[in-house]
C-alpha cells in the first residue's frame, strides 16, 4: 500500500502544472502576509471603529 501511495505522489509531483500551482499558492500566501503586515496600523480608538462597523452592517 505504501508503494502505491508513493507511486501516485510521484506521478502528481512530476507534472509541471503541480509545481506552478504550488509556487503560485506560496507566492500569494507570502504576498498577503506581507501586505497585511505593511497595513497593520492598529486604530487608536478601536471601540468606536468596531461600533461603526457593526452599525454599518446592521
Amino acid at each position: 500500500m505504501k508503494g502505491l501511495i508513493a507511486n501516485e505522489l510521484m506521478k502528481i509531483f512530476n507534472r509541471k502544472l503541480t509545481w506552478v500551482l504550488l509556487s503560485l499558492l506560496i507566492t500569494i500566501t507570502i504576498g498577503a502576509f506581507i501586505a497585511n503586515k505593511m497595513n497593520d496600523n492598529p486604530p487608536t480608538d478601536w471601540k468606536s471603529e468596531t461600533t461603526q462597523l457593526v452599525h454599518h452592517v446592521v
